[in-house]
């Protein structure tokens, strides 16, 4: 089971970015005298809006968006909560101030009798939670929207070299005869990512360009 989450929770970090997902939680299923390896409901994910989202919300398979929390708690659906009220869940580390056992208890309460003290208590912290922490999810949502197409082009070329990894060395002489892009394109670049705290990036002579993302799940969910 802890494997199984292990798997999902990457899963759903590298489609919408780590920062954005508050934690996934999966319903074991109770057959025989070994039910660890068997799951009756595939995980499901909370997540938070970035920037462009606060005016809609939007739906998607196995997700729910944290401001539609309460809503669906209080119009229950079985399926969704069972998982969601689950044991087996990770929580994102990011978010372990406010999603703790209290949160959980106030939604349980919620979905039993919608008792509006408790209520009101949450949608305080989901409203929090969405304040303190949309900036730093946008970061990288407003380097993407500034960006020209040929950098754009740069960078998604760049994260693919680094085959996945958050950090690598790229040789700005090399790289510009190989996509045939200019020197001044990898110049800026470089200065935005640092610009809009989305990278550090550091010049190693000869070495090249060391460049170190600070959230590789994000901009490839962005670039995709």
């Amino acid at each position: 089971m802890e494997n199984y989450l292990q798997e999902e929770y990457k899963k759903f970090c590298n489609k919408y970015g780590e920062d954005r997902i508050l934690w996934i939680a999966a319903d074991p299923g109770y057959i025989g005298i070994n039910p660890d390896s068997i799951i009756t409901m595939p995980a499901t994910a909370c997540y938070l809006p970035i920037e462009e989202e606060l005016y809609n919300i939007h739906f998607h398979k196995n997700t729910i968006d944290i401001r539609n929390l309460i809503d669906s708690a209080i119009n229950i659906k079985a399926s969704l909560f069972n998982s969601i009220l689950s044991p087996c869940k990770i929580i994102n580390p990011k978010y372990k101030e406010w999603i703790n056992d209290e949160f959980f208890t106030y939604l349980k309460i919620i979905i039993l009798d919608n008792d509006e003290i408790i209520i009101n208590k949450m949608k305080n912290i989901i409203k929090n939670i969405i304040q303190i922490n949309i900036n730093n999810i946008s970061q990288e949502q407003e380097l993407i929207n500034i960006l020209t197409k040929t950098e754009l082009k740069v960078l998604t070329l760049i994260i693919k070299d680094f085959n996945g990894l958050s950090e690598g060395d790229i040789k700005v002489s090399q790289a510009t005869e190989q996509y045939n892009i200019s020197t001044s394109v990898f110049r800026t670049l470089f200065y935005k990512l640092k610009e809009y705290g989305v990278a550090g990036v550091d010049s190693r002579g000869v070495k090249g360009t060391h460049i170190v993302f600070k959230n590789i799940s994000t901009l490839k969910s962005l670039l995709d």
